[in-house]
């Protein structure tokens, strides 16, 4: 039996596709710390905006 995961990277670039319209119920519901919140943003800056070090320090 093979379980599809996704991570939240992947979720987030089907909604940036038009895949989803959202992120899955209760998505941010266990993120205590702010981990995949992190992930997200540093995902968009990095790899969507490619953004480097200087231009995110301006």
């Amino acid at each position: 039996m093979q379980t599809n995961t996704n991570t939240i990277e992947e979720i987030y670039q089907e909604i940036l596709d038009g895949k989803r319209n959202r992120f899955p119920p209760n998505t941010w519901k266990l993120d205590r710390n702010n981990q995949l919140a992190r992930r997200v943003t540093k995902y968009l800056v990095t790899k969507i905006l490619n953004w480097n070090e200087e231009e995110i320090k301006q």
